[in-house]
């Protein structure tokens, strides 16, 4: 049999082929997918515009979300080691302008008088893949996990 042409029938007759069909229980989807050439929207318009006349869809059972899974309570790890000890401070003998070539530690030298006006950086050797040198790499860091010195960051901030 043949879908009935949406377009080819008065607003009355497809309020009343609708109207079995919400009874149902159907969803515009569903009522869409028996006629020609309409669509789930038309569906939904026709049945906002005639909500007074068309029989409401019988109320659908929910169904029951499943419990939540538990998260798990994070480990708390201890470090592997205590504190690490700063390498020792370089003597400051390769110190050279912020703007030289070269590829050295970048931290600014501010505690010596002729630094400022020449804006001078410690020029050592770079750790590995760093800006720093290892001295300077560990004063910029810090020593422990990102938690523990985010900690010491929070109890400063509590005592100002």
């Amino acid at each position: 049999m043949p879908l009935p042409d949406w377009r080819k029938m008065t607003p009355a007759e497809r309020t009343q082929a609708v109207s079995p069909l919400r009874a149902e229980g159907l969803t515009a989807t569903e009522i869409a997918a028996r006629f020609q050439f309409v669509t789930r929207s038309a569906v939904l318009g026709l049945l906002h515009r005639n909500r007074a006349t068309i029989a409401a869809a019988p109320e659908r059972k929910a169904k029951p979300k499943p419990p939540p899974k538990p998260k798990p309570k994070p480990q708390r790890v201890s470090p592997a080691e205590g504190p690490r000890e700063l390498p020792p401070e370089p003597a400051g003998q390769n110190a050279k302008p912020f703007l030289a070539d070269g590829g050295g530690c970048k931290w600014p030298l501010w505690d010596r008088p002729d630094a400022v006006s020449k804006l001078l950086v410690c020029g050592e050797a770079r750790a590995a893949g760093q800006v720093y040198c290892a001295h300077h790499h560990m004063r910029a860091r810090g020593s422990g996990s990102q938690g523990e010195r985010s900690a010491v960051r929070a109890a400063m901030k509590a005592r100002l």
